[in-house]
């Protein structure tokens, strides 16, 4: 058996693997990524949010029940973007 037989490469740490760094990304980063995602969010929303605005009948009572809505539901997709963000400050 030689020497080179003897050795257990499944020990060795892969090479390349980043040894010493994390693959996660700075809270500096995460937060610049989650802004622009913010804003581009946002700005699809409310386009999309008046597109559909113009399609509600004037009826008083059903655009204020869309307004109400439309209104208060555009955090819930930016809640998870917000955690990722502020995650292991």
């Amino acid at each position: 058996m030689t020497a080179a037989a003897a050795i257990d490469y499944r020990a060795l740490p892969a090479p390349h693997s980043g040894a010493g760094r994390s693959n996660e990304l700075s809270a500096r980063i995460r937060k610049l990524i989650g802004m622009v995602a913010i804003l581009g969010f946002l700005f699809a929303y409310v386009v999309a949010a008046i597109t559909v605005a113009d399609m509600v009948p004037q009826n008083l009572a059903l655009q204020l029940v869309y307004f109400a809505v439309v209104g208060t539901c555009w955090f819930i997709p930016i809640v998870p973007l917000v955690k990722w963000m502020n995650r292991g400050r």
